[in-house]
């Protein structure tokens, strides 16, 4: 049997009256608004100012190409406004084809005021496709790590590695 429950027409003006409309924080509370237009106090937000991080991810040499090479200027990127002096929190390469011998290394290196980035550089293992797991990880300079505006950052490939094709780069920035 099915029961069907009846609202008069007060209780659905009430019911209408009590719902919320609209919400939007003052200082650091949460002010809720009901469709009669009283307000109620949710509490306190906590909002992390933390911005994210922004990654850039770098193609080196074309995946679909020939063998990767050694070199300087292998990528460029410029540093937009939104990253303005944050810093270089991470970095990692990752290969297509592995290399057969000899680990793809690259360093990332400011342009605008030449100082490489990196004090141990960020390579891939023989016959592996990634640094997330490299013998020697990558570290990052400490008193070369921020970027500002209109910067430019280039990734040199200082060791191709045998057979090795299609190369990206990983760049992670945070504030």
């Amino acid at each position: 049997m099915t029961s069907v429950t009846v609202l008069t027409a007060e209780r659905m003006l009430e019911i209408e009256a009590n719902s919320i409309v609209g919400g939007s924080v003052v200082g650091s509370n949460l002010i809720l608004e009901k469709f009669n237009g009283t307000t109620i106090d949710a509490g306190v937000v906590v909002v992390d100012p933390t911005p994210l991080p922004y990654v850039v991810s770098l193609m080196v040499s074309d995946p679909a190409g020939s063998d990767l090479s050694i070199g300087d200027g292998k990528a460029y990127f410029r540093v937009s406004d939104k990253m303005n002096d944050m810093h270089l929190s991470a970095v990692a390469a990752h290969v297509v084809e592995p290399s057969s011998s000899g680990l793809p290394t690259f360093q990332v290196h400011n342009v605008t005021v030449t100082v490489d980035m990196l004090t141990t550089k960020v390579s891939v293992d023989v016959g592996e496709n990634d640094s997330v797991d490299a013998t020697t990880p990558a570290v990052i300079d400490e008193d070369n790590h921020v970027v500002n505006t209109g910067q430019l950052l280039r990734i040199d490939c200082d060791i191709a590695g045998t057979d090795t094709v299609g190369a990206f780069v990983e760049l992670q920035f945070s504030a």
